[in-house]
């Protein structure tokens, strides 16, 4: 059984279980166990995903780890969550923050985000947010199913193409792949199946790792 159905079928008493999981090295055991917790929406889990969130070196286990603590979403997370995009140095860690902050229903953080995504910006030491960042914002709304950007989604996928690089180009198709995920949520097939949502994912989770190996 995976941590994610044990978090499903246990609830509650499986915390301090996925707590210690979190931590194990394989990735695959990580991000189960921080997507269950984040899906439990404990309290118990904000000091546990706040540390995973600042220490831990995979993009993609930081994101769920901001995606969660934004689904447990009370004021003491907005306050975790806006201190990391203050004094972070690190984009990924600065993404995912932003994107915890978005699923915690935060106007503010929403609309930082969709001008970052069109017109870029700086963060902490005046780093530029680069398009390898923005294309990750891309990522995280389509993981919380996000849909109120797709048409400055789909304004920077015009952008990447015009620039005209082989990167450009690469994060173009990236982009172009999670703005899909999106418009299948906003035009959904008359019967969707579970097929679909596991093929969605698949396709979220390959074109991250494509993207971590360009970089």
């Amino acid at each position: 059984m995976t941590n994610l159905r044990i978090g499903s079928k246990f609830g509650k008493p499986a915390i301090p279980l996925l707590i210690t999981a979190m931590s194990r090295p394989e990735k695959s055991v990580a991000k189960t166990s921080v997507e269950a917790l984040g899906k439990i929406r404990d309290y118990h889990a904000i000091s546990p995903l706040e540390k995973i969130l600042l220490t831990h070196d995979e993009s993609e286990i930081q994101m769920e780890a901001g995606i969660a603590l934004g689904r447990i979403g009370d004021k003491k997370i907005k306050k975790i969550l806006y201190k990391v995009v203050k004094n972070t140095n690190r984009w990924d860690r600065l993404v995912a923050a932003l994107i915890g902050l978005v699923c915690s229903n935060d106007t503010i953080a929403k609309n930082f985000v969709f001008d970052i995504i069109a017109n870029g910006g700086l963060y902490k030491d005046n780093k530029a947010v680069d398009d390898a960042a923005r294309v990750h914002l891309v990522m995280g709304l389509a993981l919380i199913r996000d849909t109120d950007g797709l048409q400055v989604i789909y304004e920077f996928k015009e952008k990447l193409i015009l620039e005209n690089s082989k990167q450009s180009l690469q994060y173009a198709e990236a982009v172009s792949t999670f703005a899909n995920v999106l418009e299948d949520i906003l035009h959904p097939k008359k019967d969707p199946e579970q097929e679909e949502f596991e093929l969605q994912n698949k396709k979220l989770d390959e074109e991250h790792e494509r993207l971590m190996g360009s970089n």
